[in-house]
C-alpha cells in the first residue's frame, strides 16, 4: 500500500510542478540589444517580479530595473514599467495608440492602460460587500469605465463597448483595444502580444497496448487487449499546456469458468483526467490524474475511480505525435485509494488538430 500511495504521490507532484520550466525566448538590455535563450516560465505574478534567463554559459536573475523587457517565443511579453516609485515587468497585452498591460499579486489582478497624451494610468477596480436594507450586497467599482472613456474620448462609438466591461479581464479589454484602433488609426494595426484562446480546439489519440487488473483476483488472465480512443481538449484558461483528457477505453477481459459462464467480458471505461503536456520540442513528457467511470457492471467497477496516467508524446511532423500511455486505475471508493485495480501499457499516434 506504501508504495501504491507513493506512486500516486509522485504523478500528482509531477503534475503540479510540470507547469513550470525553462521555455525558447529573449531578453532586451537596457541598450535595445536581444539576446536570445531561455527563460524560466512560472506563474505571472513571479513573472512580473523577476526575469529568468538561461544562456549557454550561465543562469541570471533580472529584475525590472536591469532590463526593458523579456519575451517567450510567440508567448508573453513582459515590459518594464515605473508605477509610483517601483520599476516592475508589467505584462504587455497590445501595442497601438493606447497600448494595455496586465499584472497580478497574491491579492487581485491588475491592468493599465497608457496613452502617450496621458501616460500610463492603472484602471482601478475593486468588489466589496456592503450592508443595503439588511442584507449584504456586492458592490463592483465603476471608475474603470470613466477610465476608459476618458483615454478613448476620440471613438465616442465605443461607448457602449465601454459601459459593458462590468469587471475588467483580458479578453474584453483587448478586444476593446482592436476596436479603438480601427476607429482612429486610419487602418495601422496594433499589435496583439497576449495569444488568446482561439476556440476549441481538440486533439486526437488512437491507441493499443496490454493491459492486467491485479487488484480483482488471480483468476484474469495477466495480459489482455487494451484500446483507447482519446479527445484532448485544450483548457488555455487553466493554462496554455493542459488539456481535458477523455474518450473511450476499452479492454477484452478471459474470465474464469467459475466467475461466469461466459469466457470473456468486455470492459468500456470513460476517463475524466487533467493533463499537462510538457511544451518541449521533439520529446513531450506529460502526466494527468483524475477520475475514470465504469459504466459496465464488472464486478465493483460500476463507480468512479480515481486514475492517473505518466507517458511522452515523440514528434513525428507538426501535426503528429507517437504516443506512449501508462494508465492506472486505482481500486478506491469514494476516492480512497485501496489497491491498484489495472494498468495498461499502450502505443498509438495523437494528431493534433
Amino acid at each position: 500500500m506504501r508504495a501504491k500511495l507513493t506512486l500516486l504521490a509522485l504523478l500528482l507532484s509531477a503534475f503540479i510542478f510540470a507547469q513550470t520550466g525553462f521555455r525558447p525566448g529573449y531578453i532586451i538590455t537596457q541598450k535595445g540589444d536581444t539576446l536570445r535563450g531561455q527563460i524560466f516560465y512560472k506563474n505571472e505574478d513571479a513573472m512580473c517580479k523577476v526575469c529568468i534567463f538561461r544562456s549557454k554559459d550561465s543562469t541570471i536573475n533580472y529584475t525590472a530595473s536591469e532590463i526593458l523587457g523579456f519575451r517567450f517565443i510567440d508567448g508573453k511579453y513582459f515590459v518594464s514599467k515605473k508605477l509610483n516609485e517601483n520599476t516592475v515587468f508589467l505584462e504587455f497585452l497590445i501595442k497601438g495608440k493606447v497600448n494595455v498591460y496586465f499584472s497580478t499579486d497574491s491579492y487581485s489582478d491588475h491592468y493599465y492602460i497608457e496613452k502617450d497624451s496621458l501616460g500610463l494610468t492603472e484602471m482601478p477596480y475593486k468588489e466589496e460587500y456592503k450592508i443595503k436594507e439588511n442584507s449584504e450586497v456586492l458592490i463592483k467599482s465603476k471608475k474603470h469605465i470613466g477610465l476608459l472613456t476618458y483615454y478613448m474620448q476620440d471613438a465616442p462609438g465605443l461607448e457602449p463597448d465601454i459601459l459593458s466591461i462590468k469587471t475588467p479581464d483580458k479578453k474584453q479589454l483587448i478586444a476593446l483595444a482592436k476596436k479603438y484602433h480601427k476607429v482612429v488609426c486610419n487602418g495601422d494595426n496594433c499589435i496583439v502580444y497576449e495569444n488568446l484562446p482561439p476556440g476549441v480546439r481538440v486533439n486526437v489519440e488512437l491507441s493499443a497496448g496490454v493491459e492486467n487488473f491485479p487488484g480483482y483476483g488471480s483468476g484474469l488472465n495477466p495480459a489482455c487487449l487494451s484500446t483507447n480512443i482519446l479527445a484532448h481538449i485544450w483548457l488555455p484558461g487553466f493554462s496554455e499546456d493542459c488539456f481535458l483528457r477523455t474518450g473511450i477505453r476499452y479492454a477484452w477481459i478471459k474470465l474464469p469458468e467459475d466467475i461466469s459462464l461466459s469466457t470473456s467480458a468486455s470492459v468500456f471505461r470513460i476517463p475524466i483526467q487533467l493533463e499537462y503536456v510538457m511544451p518541449t520540442k521533439f520529446i513531450q513528457p506529460k502526466v494527468a490524474i483524475g477520475v475514470t467511470l465504469y459504466p459496465s457492471t464488472f464486478g465493483p467497477l460500476n463507480f468512479p475511480v480515481t486514475s492517473a496516467m505518466a507517458g511522452v508524446d515523440i514528434k513525428l511532423s507538426k501535426k503528429y505525435f507517437l504516443s506512449i500511455d501508462y494508465d492506472i486505475d486505482f481500486d478506491s471508493e469514494y476516492f480512497v485509494i485501496k489497491d491498484i485495480g489495472s494498468n495498461a501499457l499502450t502505443i498509438g499516434l495523437n494528431v493534433r488538430l
